[in-house]
């Protein structure tokens, strides 16, 4: 401090500045991780696969609740569903889990035991 105004003095000043702009590169470094979790958009929305009899394709409805649907045939088999890291997981309604990745390109492949594996092309945003 400068003994007749009160006021800090240069080298105090100096000093204040680069701790203001560490304090404040440290604050935008430890929100990046939120930044690039929201990059990685949730793969909520409308898909569509081949039929594998050849019928109607099938439809994939990821809704943003976590809630989901399943249709082929006519028929609708609910679901409630969680992605992370590029992979997602069906958790159906009846009993059990099925899980599947999440591609770059927005689609999804999800292999059902017993059944094959379906690739989903996304339809929507």
């Amino acid at each position: 401090m400068h003994r007749q105004t009160g006021e800090p003095d240069i080298a105090m000043k100096r000093q204040i500045i680069p701790t203001s702009i560490l304090l404040l590169s440290i604050l935008l470094l430890s929100l990046l991780p939120l930044a690039s979790c929201q990059r990685d958009s949730t793969p909520a929305g409308k898909y569509t696969a081949a039929d594998p009899s050849g019928k109607t394709p099938m439809v994939l409805v990821l809704k943003p609740d976590g809630k989901g649907s399943w249709m082929v045939d006519h028929e609708d088999v609910s679901f409630t569903w969680e992605a992370s890291g590029g992979e997602i997981r069906l958790h159906w309604k009846q009993g059990g889990v099925t899980g599947g990745k999440v591609g770059k390109d927005n689609s999804i492949d999800i292999s059902v035991p017993e059944a094959g594996e379906f690739h989903f092309e996304k339809t929507d945003g």
